[in-house]
């Protein structure tokens, strides 16, 4: 599977760029000690007449006890820099798109080009099987930029400028966005943000040196009695400037190393994800032909280049190595033919028409009542169980080798998904005061009458009651994967609610859920992903206590399997031959099948396996595959329950997509 190699490459690569730190510390060590032996000797020798007939004075600073001591100075000035910067970045990817002046995309935006910025993402996502990242818009920024930031899945965000949005087609949009969800699956992002604290550590010398130049300048304009005692500060603030600068273009290498060949692995991802060569090559010569290229003016452009889609700043210390390649050389990987030349400028005539052409969904000020109500009445002769959109899928199994690069089939999955989805459904998933109630209505039972009891019982206002029963009325006959689809569209709406609000609609949730003592296989997942949300949004877990090994995780593995076997429709002898079978391949030894665990040991055991190595987590995965596969049948609900925990353990795994004569089952024959 792509996605776990792409995952432990990025491991890799952060072990080597911890190499690389160390040997950027010595050099700047070395250099330090060159700068002190040549201060100390211009100190003692009132000149530098004799450092030029004896040279060799300044190698006999160049002792074990000296270049050790300048050394553990050196590391605690860039690891103190490094530590810091990546601290001032625990919020991940909303605190980075916030220092650019990013500003979050609400749901509920109507806003032409951010709602097809909404739109794209939420098809990307779902054809890819990542939680919908956060959106942000960078408005004073009219280059053509974007760039995908955060620790991890969970805590992604996408942001473009204002310029790409206004400058590029819905294709040309698709093909950045295609680019960045890549880097989010490969694993790019938090080896970015480590990126961006190694390099502010080694720039930290330049301004500690910048200090002590300052200082020395302010005194020597003070009293005569200073002046003397001053020039060494100031001589020693510009050795450090010099060493800083010095080091500064090693964190250009530094960076360079690490991210041009990414940009091309994104690329070339982007081109897979859409089955579009012209959409992000087409991107590209926009900002070719464009006066503001891909340029951005916020001064912190420079530290974040490497994580743009295109060249951010005009020139700085930092991009003497550029971190990526010419547009020319990336046009030509896409477009070996291509013979030169750009795309010009679109005129304001091209986004009018194609704003008047676009299909838009309602606005927010639509009447969402008798939407739904004529929704309900769409939907009363459907099949419960049949899905919005159908297409062919064998194997569970044959889904999960597309992580991260999922098949055009799975694209057009995700797009026909959203074009045939309800509009009042979907617009209620992007309102904030109507998603969070979109969420308790799935929880509803069919029964109209049971479904009022319960929502009596639900610590809401009266209005929301009566929105809470009209989000029933059109939800009631819809498949159970379909609304876990739209729950992955509502949830990141609860950004936009207060942390007191978030942890209320938590205990409605459970309230709904435990309303008749047991729990659903729906009911289970709709839960874990809601706590998995909130959890997320109020306690900000981006940065891993570190990556665990199966033996580690026994126990939680134990409750993984188990869980899926409980739920599957297996005889209880069949669960717990695959329960051993399952456990085998981890290389754990048989045991009995343990009893259903609860909802808290779940997302303990979730949390604790998403820490997992990233080749422990693939075999972990295949064999939660193997569970379900055990009697060669494999129904909806299993398939629904492995992409759930899937998804909360940090692995995207794209639409199970269903064939249109059995919805119920997915059937093959077991390999020989």
């Amino acid at each position: 599977m792509l996605f776990f190699n792409w995952q432990e490459a990025a491991r890799r690569k952060t072990r080597l760029l911890l190499v690389l730190m160390v040997l950027a510390v010595i050099f700047l060590s070395a250099l330090t000690v060159l700068m002190l032996a040549l201060f100390e000797e211009l100190q003692r020798h009132q000149g530098i007449d004799a450092l030029l007939s004896s040279p060799g004075l300044l190698l006999t600073h160049f002792t074990p006890e000296q270049f050790a001591r300048v050394f553990m100075g050196v590391a605690l000035v860039v690891g103190v820099g490094s530590a810091y910067r990546i601290a001032s970045l625990s919020e991940g990817g909303y605190r980075i798109a916030e220092s650019l002046g990013g500003r979050a995309v609400r749901a509920d935006t109507d806003d032409f080009y951010e709602r097809r910025l909404l739109n794209v993402v939420e098809e990307m996502a779902l054809a890819s099987g990542c939680s919908v990242p956060g959106v942000f818009v960078l408005d004073n920024e009219h280059g053509i930029n974007a760039f995908a930031a955060g620790h991890d899945l969970d805590d992604a965000v996408i942001a473009v400028t204002r310029g790409t949005l206004e400058q590029l087609s819905r294709d040309e949009l698709e093909g950045v966005i295609a680019h960045e969800f890549s880097h989010i699956v490969h694993g790019d992002m938090r080896l970015n943000i480590r990126l961006m604290g190694v390099v502010f550590g080694i720039t930290m010398l330049a301004q500690l040196g910048r200090i002590l130049l300052q200082f020395g300048n302010g005194a020597r304009h003070n009293l005569d009695r200073n002046k003397k005692d001053a020039v060494p500060f100031a001589l020693f603030g510009l050795g450090l400037l010099l060493v800083g600068f010095i080091g500064g273009l090693l964190a250009s290498a530094i960076r360079a190393a690490i991210s041009r060949t990414r940009e091309y692995l994104a690329d070339a991802s982007a081109v897979q994800y859409t089955r579009n060569t012209e959409g992000i090559a087409n991107a590209l010569k926009r900002i070719g032909g464009y006066e503001l290229s891909s340029h951005l003016i916020n001064p912190r452009a420079a530290e974040v280049s490497h994580m743009l889609f295109g060249a951010g700043s005009l020139f700085s210390m930092l991009d003497l190595f550029p971190s990526h390649p010419t547009l020319d050389e990336r046009i030509k990987r896409l477009e070996p033919g291509w013979k030169g030349g750009y795309l010009p400028e679109r005129n304001p005539l091209e986004r009018m028409t194609e704003q008047m052409q676009s299909r838009a969904r309602p606005q927010a000020g639509s009447s969402l009542h008798a939407s739904l109500a004529a929704t309900a009445a769409m939907l009363a002769s459907r099949d419960l169980a049949q899905p919005l959109v159908a297409e062919q899928q064998r194997k569970t199994s044959d889904t999960m080798t597309t992580m991260g690069a999922p098949t055009e089939a799975q694209h057009n999955f995700a797009r026909t998904w959203l074009q045939r989805l309800p509009a009042p459904l979907y617009q209620a998933a992007h309102a904030s005061q109507q998603a969070p109630l979109l969420l308790l209505a799935m929880l509803l039972p069919a029964d109209e009458t049971e479904s009022q009891r319960l929502i009596g019982q639900l610590a809401i206002p009266l209005s929301d009651r009566n929105d809470l029963q009209q989000l029933h009325a059109g939800l009631v006959r819809l498949a159970d994967s379909d609304r876990l689809a739209l729950a992955e569209i509502a949830l990141p709406t609860l950004r936009d609610s207060t942390p007191n609000l978030r942890q209320h609609l938590l205990t409605q949730v459970h309230t709904l859920v435990m309303a008749d003592g047991k729990v659903s296989l729906f009911e289970w997942a709709l839960t874990l992903m809601v706590q998995h949300q909130v959890d997320q949004l109020d306690k900000r877990r981006t940065i891993s206590s570190g990556h665990r090994q199966i033996s580690q995780t026994r126990n939680d593995i134990h409750t993984l399997l188990a869980t899926l076997c409980h739920f599957s429709a297996m005889h209880s002898d069949d669960q717990q031959a695959a329960y051993n079978q399952a456990l085998q391949l981890m290389r754990l030894p048989p045991q009995p099948l343990p009893a259903r665990a609860s909802l808290e040991q779940l997302q303990g055991a979730i949390r604790h396996c998403g820490r997992l190595l990233p080749l422990a987590k693939q075999k972990l995965l295949q064999a939660c595959c193997q569970c379900i596969e055990f009697d060669g049948r494999v129904n909806q609900q299993e398939a629904q329950a492995l992409r759930i925990i899937a998804l909360l353990c940090g692995c995207p795994i794209p639409p199970l997509i269903y064939d249109a004569v059995d919805q119920q089952d997915i059937r093959y024959q077991p390999p020989a």
